[in-house]
């Protein structure tokens, strides 16, 4: 967005990005409590639950019975700015506070998976595997960066998985995904009072999913998923509000616009690749390395679809990120008839590079370790448990915030801390 008095208005940027449950860039890992427990790890190689159409879609002719699998992961976290901001034409501080954040995210899943024919599945599932989210209260420092920011997807998976042979599986289908975001931040009036911009928006579309399965000895399964790229336009409603600014600036002839306008916002394409090792019949071992094309990410183009008033034309957000890759290992104890233990390590590069790493937007590299476990209560129910520690990171920002002739009117230094923790519970039951 832009303002055509220049100076007489200053814009900082932001636009759906700001800390929250990511596990790195806006992903979110914890869809299924199982998978928790292991730190993601043989993802696309596991056939132990119907988690599998999410995971690799071709597992699902692999599992033992017609099932519902589903769980509740809850995400503390903790988001702290600690520096300074200032003026760039003056280098008087901003007033207002450093904020610490915090809150706890809920984020349920549900998977299910019938045999139709033999040789043939079908599965369906909800989840929510991207977001991210904040809300800072209207005086802290960094507001003219983020108050409050959202963006919450929820997806309906419908998959197909063909057994081709007694060690090959084949499978695909459809990812049809709700996104709705919505932002709010601060607007500096050069004499003083801070105007509002908000805006909101939603979409759905579609992406597709595809997996491969292989099971070369019994002691041994591997897996290939890959999960396309699915293209949004959020379209919603833009505002800003200048209170009182008529009375500084005459040429002014209205201090509040709100018109439609439209983010264009492409969620990447993941390539999953897993295997899992049976050492005897009591211990498992697992790994995966999942690629994420971020670089689809180079920037964000917030625009009015009839420019007037306050709002002249389009806000572009240059974003600059860069492909990564999730590495994990896990392990897998058999240790009664009844429970099952399970462990794992993950690392996750960050996608942010430093010069786009913002007050409100600051993730760096991701370490977890994870424990979990699963109770049989019967032949046709478990519960599943787990619990993940994310190592604190601590990322330092310089972030320069322009006006619209490109000038630098805010400059922010400082460290930002998250600290993010994940346990989850669970349930599968056999029909």
């Amino acid at each position: 967005m832009a303002v055509s008095w220049g100076r007489n208005v200053l814009l900082a940027g932001g636009l759906l990005m700001t800390g929250g449950v990511s596990a790195n860039g806006i992903s979110v890992d914890e869809m299924t409590v199982r998978r928790l427990g292991d730190a993601f790890s043989g993802g696309a190689a596991d056939t132990a639950d119907a988690s599998a159409v999410w995971y690799n879609p071709a597992a699902i002719t692999c599992l033992q019975k017609p099932q519902i699998t589903g769980g509740l992961v809850a995400i503390p976290h903790k988001t702290r700015f600690d520096g300074k901001v200032v003026d760039a034409f003056y280098g008087d501080p901003v007033g207002g506070h450093n904020k610490t954040w915090k809150d706890t995210e809920l984020i349920p899943n549900v998977y299910s998976a019938i045999p139709v024919v033999p040789g043939w599945w079908f599965g369906v599932g909800v989840n929510s595997p991207w977001g991210t989210g904040t809300r800072f209260d209207r005086r802290w420092v960094g507001r003219y960066q983020s108050i409050e920011s959202e963006l919450l997807t929820v997806n309906l998976l419908t998959v197909l998985g063909w057994q081709v042979t007694d060690s090959l599986s084949l499978g695909g289908g459809l990812v049809t995904e709700y996104a709705d975001g919505k932002i709010e931040r601060a607007i500096i009036p050069l004499f003083g009072h801070d105007g509002r911009f908000k805006s909101n928006g939603n979409d759905t579309s579609m992406g597709l999913i595809f997996g491969v399965f292989y099971q070369p000895r019994l002691d041994w399964q591997l897996g290939i998923n890959y999960r396309s790229a699915i293209r949004h336009t959020l379209e919603g409603d833009m505002e800003v509000t200048l209170p009182d600014v008529h009375i500084y600036e005459p040429r002014i002839k209205s201090d509040h616009t709100k018109l439609k306008g439209r983010l264009k916002l492409d969620i990447p394409e993941t390539l999953s690749l897993s295997a899992i090792h049976s050492l005897t019949p009591e211990w498992r071992v697992k790994a995966d390395a999942t690629w994420t094309r971020w670089s689809r990410w180079d920037q964000l183009v917030f625009e009015p679809k009839r420019p007037e008033g306050l709002i002249e034309k389009a806000e572009v957000q240059p974003m600059d990120w860069h492909d990564t890759w999730r590495f994990s290992v896990g392990v897998e104890y058999q240790l009664t008839s009844i429970w099952v233990l399970r462990a794992g390590i993950a690392y996750d590069e960050s996608p942010t590079p430093n010069h786009t790493a913002t007050v409100d937007f600051a993730i760096d590299d991701y370490r977890a370790v994870s424990v979990g476990a699963t109770w049989t209560l019967n032949s046709e129910l478990s519960v599943d448990m787990a619990l993940q520690h994310t190592w604190s990171s601590r990322r330092s920002v310089h972030e320069e915030v322009k006006d619209p002739s490109g000038q630098t009117v805010i400059m922010a230094d400082g460290k930002v801390t998250n600290r993010i923790n994940s346990v989850g519970i669970g349930i599968r039951w056999l029909f």
